[in-house]
This record gives C-alpha cells, structure tokens and sequence, in this order.
C-alpha cells in the first residue's frame, strides 16, 4: 500500500504532542525511534557536556534541531553545534559543524545509517554516533561508521592556551563538570566502564 504524500509547508505545520517530531524524506512522513529513559539520559549527560560551548560565545549547541538538507528532505538531529553564525528562522538551512545521533532501542540500522550519510553528504564535517546499548561512540565519514575511543571537538574552535585534563562526568556535580569544561581548549566525549559518558578537556 502506497504511502500517503504531503508537501513541505503541509509537514511543516504538523503537530506532534504524543511523539517525537519525525523526518520529512522525499515528500513522506518519517517517523523516528521513540526515545528510552537511557536515550533521553546520554542526550542530557551530552547537553552538560557541550553546554560551555555556549558560553564561550563561539558556538552554539542545539537538541532536536530540524534541519533542512534539500528542498525535499528535513532531518531532526539528537544534537547539533553550530559556530557562529547559528541558525534562524523555522529550521536550519546550513550544516552544522558537528551533528550526533544517539540510537534507540527500536531504531533500524538502515534509517540511522541513511541519516548519517545525508549529514555527511550535506557538509558536516564532524558525524557521530553514540550508541548507549553498546556503550560505544563512532564518527561517520565518507569511510563509512567507525568506532572511536572517543568523540572529540576540535582544538581549533578555541585559542586558549592547552592543558591536559579528563574527569569523569558526574550527574550529581555538574558545577564542578562546568568549572573544568569552562576553560577548555578541546572536548571529547566518550563511555566509562560503567557506562557513564566521560568528558576529557584540555584547560585554559
């Protein structure tokens, strides 16, 4: 059975209160994995992490980002940082410098592969995947989906001077998580033995 077609302007004015809002691909409604209590957990560890991003007033970082590709294809990305200028208006329309899914239960591989290559085909260049089942983290290339000890912002978006510093993030102390991420040369993200994302900066 053939699915039902809509234009751009008819998907832009739909609403979506009982579920995530879903992709546009091609003139077709896409829905996106529902998120579990572990997705929505990684993606708030991911917010404190990148938050200081912000407010070095060099970047912007930004959940659930509808983002426009092509004139028929819109993509809601887990997390996006733009630098300067971020985006305006109802979507945005240019590539972020780094884009990251992070997988649900019932995501297919085929879909959150077809989402990583249109992010890289677009022009970001920094694609990562963050798999909280495996407790894995990826970077996507035009080499396809490889596994990385970590996930790392890079040094040239800041000019503080560099020094060496990692600490595991902790939910229950997150000014001291600030403190050390407020002065950072660069940020990577990864996973602890526990499970827990990790955060690693290099300090001012």
């Amino acid at each position: 059975m053939p699915k039902t077609q809509i234009g751009v302007e008819e998907y832009l004015d739909l609403v979506f209160d009982d579920r995530p809002e879903p992709d546009y691909v091609d003139g077709e409604v896409v829905e996106r994995g529902l998120p579990t209590v572990v997705h929505s957990q990684v993606k708030a560890s991911l917010g404190l992490l990148l938050a200081p991003l912000s407010k070095k007033a060099f970047a912007t970082v930004m959940c659930g980002l509808r983002m426009q590709i092509a004139p028929q294809l819109f993509r809601i990305v887990d997390f996006a940082v733009y630098l300067r200028p971020r985006p305006e208006g109802r979507y945005a329309t240019t590539p972020a410098f780094v884009a990251a899914e992070i997988v649900s239960e019932d995501d297919r591989h085929i879909e959150v592969m077809g989402r990583l290559e249109d992010y890289r085909r677009w022009g970001v260049p920094h694609v990562w995947l963050v798999d909280p089942q495996l407790k894995r983290v990826y970077e996507y290339s035009e080499a396809g989906l490889l596994q990385q000890p970590s996930l790392r912002i890079p040094s040239s978006i800041s000019k503080s001077p560099r020094k060496s510093f990692s600490k595991t993030f902790n939910a229950r102390s997150p000014r001291a998580l600030f403190y050390f991420l407020f002065h950072f040369r660069e940020l990577s993200v990864a996973f602890g033995a526990a499970g827990a994302p990790r955060a690693y900066a290099c300090l001012g």
